[in-house]
């Protein structure tokens, strides 16, 4: 018998719910339980989307996290449609290979610069997300609920203008478009003058046309030879001065912050010549992420919201999740702990309008009870909306289960719902879930019935058909799963 003659039968047109095991490309989760089918702690990890609060999140591989980021998401979404003149900004921060991967190519193996790892580059590489995303809807001129539309960027004083370009000269990109002609583009966009800050070179192209002008008209007409003289070539070289003295102080800079700025990929000249297109005289020096000034970033971060709140967003939202994945962390716990930790600190994580959903690996929750006073002191986990297993009981997965297959159900579903209709009435409902239970998380939940589907098909032939599973069948494929499963907690299976 064939599986989807199997699945047919009872009304279930879409495939089968449980093939996919990631919610990052499972169809039937984006398409029809992402709004209806919750965790039991939804409400407490969500809060309210209009007041974004942090949460911190641990469970196991496979209990939900990455689906819950995209509820979280999805969520977002849904109170920007409802509230445009109170939207938040969701930023996703789930890449880490190419923010590592710059931190590494400065030297060092992975013990050390992991152990250099600071709250200054997470912040870094949270803004660069951020910053890039506002600047590209806002040169897309997007409406909608994530959109800028042009009118809105144009009406920012002059002031928030400056902060908006800056923050993009620092942290601004994404793509392939040169960083020079994408500036520029979006100083067009808000209408943004950088005439002024030319004025230096203006200045000097005048001075040396006048001084050359003046000499070559003395060289040939009365043959005074000026040309020959120092000081055609003093005076246009003087012309210039103020301008080099502006280049070079633009250029220390740049390269003061591209080299203290580990985790964004930037060219000290092209941080100097937006740095100049700014204006010396308009960029404050304590507003630049050195080592020097370590809460420039909180600064940053501040006007950063300050523009947001202009552009009809009253907070953000950053969305952490698959910090075990990066190539250089390889799902090592302790590298993960020294990625993860420097994050959590409650002047970022408590910081007003933005809120964090830190979705971590259990492993992680395992350091906590040996950490010293200083780390409990700093990130204040006690003040937070803290999770500290994502857990499910045996009911909320036959829930769970129940609904992805009444989800992709076209028919009528008994009194026991779509899921009891594929057991014999001697399996009680009971014994599922007490079954259910032991599986733990939802991956290991489509697992089984996934191959617990498959085993019932091949046991019956298409001539003699049983669209129900019995009770031997079940207790088999049942004991061969947790056997495996105990072999993958073990470490020594794969799956």
């Amino acid at each position: 018998m064939k599986v989807h003659e199997f699945l047919a039968h009872h009304g279930i047109q879409e495939g089968n719910p449980f093939a996919e095991e990631d919610a990052q490309t499972d169809v039937v989760f984006k398409e029809h339980c992402v709004d209806t089918t919750f965790h039991p702690a939804w409400d407490k990890i969500n809060g309210s989307p209009g007041e974004p609060a942090t949460s911190v999140v641990f469970g196991e591989k496979g209990s939900g996290k990455t689906a819950l980021r995209l509820q979280l998401g999805h969520a977002a979404e849904g109170w920007n449609e409802a509230h445009p003149e109170r939207r938040v900004l969701v930023v996703p921060y789930v890449e880490f290979n190419q923010t590592l991967d710059l931190l590494f190519s400065r030297g060092g193996g992975d013990d050390r610069v992991l152990a250099s790892w600071r709250i200054q580059d997470h912040m870094d590489a949270i803004l660069s997300v951020a910053v890039s995303k506002v600047g590209a809807a806002i040169l897309e001129d997007r409406e909608g609920p994530t959109g800028v539309p042009q009118k809105s960027a144009r009406s920012l004083d002059h002031g928030k203008k400056r902060d908006l370009l800056l923050l993009f000269a620092l942290y601004g990109g994404g793509t392939s478009e040169p960083f020079r002609t994408r500036f520029s583009r979006l100083a067009r966009r808000l209408r943004f003058s950088t005439l002024l800050s030319r004025g230096w070179a203006a200045l000097a192209i005048l001075i040396t046309v006048a001084a050359l002008s003046g000499a070559g008209y003395l060289h040939f007409v009365r043959d005074d030879r000026w040309l020959s003289r120092p000081w055609p070539w003093v005076v246009a070289a003087a012309g210039w001065l103020p301008w080099a003295v502006k280049w070079m102080v633009c250029m220390a800079r740049g390269l003061q912050v591209t080299r203290d700025v580990r985790v964004v990929m930037r060219r000290p000249s092209d941080l100097a010549w937006s740095l100049a297109r700014l204006g010396r005289g308009q960029v404050e020096s304590r507003l630049l992420p050195t080592r020097r000034r370590p809460d420039a970033r909180y600064e940053l971060l501040s006007r950063f919201l300050e523009v947001l709140e202009a552009l009809r967003f009253h907070g953000m939202l950053v969305l952490v999740d698959r910090v075990d994945e990066p190539s250089r962390i390889s799902g090592s716990a302790d590298k993960m702990r020294r990625f993860v930790w420097p994050l959590l600190d409650s002047k970022l994580l408590s910081y007003p309008r933005v809120g964090f959903k830190l979705l971590l690996p259990l492993e992680l929750s395992h350091f906590l009870p040996t950490e010293d006073r200083s780390f409990h002191d700093r990130a204040r986990l006690d003040k937070l909306n803290l999770i500290r297993s994502l857990d499910w009981t045996g009911q909320a997965l036959y829930d769970l289960a129940n609904d992805r297959l009444t989800a992709c159900s076209r028919g009528v579903a008994s009194e026991g719902g779509k899921l009891r209709e594929l057991f014999e009435e001697t399996l009680p409902t009971s014994d599922l879930v007490n079954a259910f239970e032991k599986l733990r998380v939802p991956r290991h939940l489509f697992k089984f019935l996934y191959r617990l589907i498959t085993d019932h098909c091949h046991a019956h032939g298409s001539d003699f058909p049983s669209f129900q599973i019995g009770a031997a069948t079940f207790q088999a494929t049942l004991a061969v799963y947790l056997r495996d499963l105990r072999s993958l907690d073990a470490g020594i299976a794969v799956g």
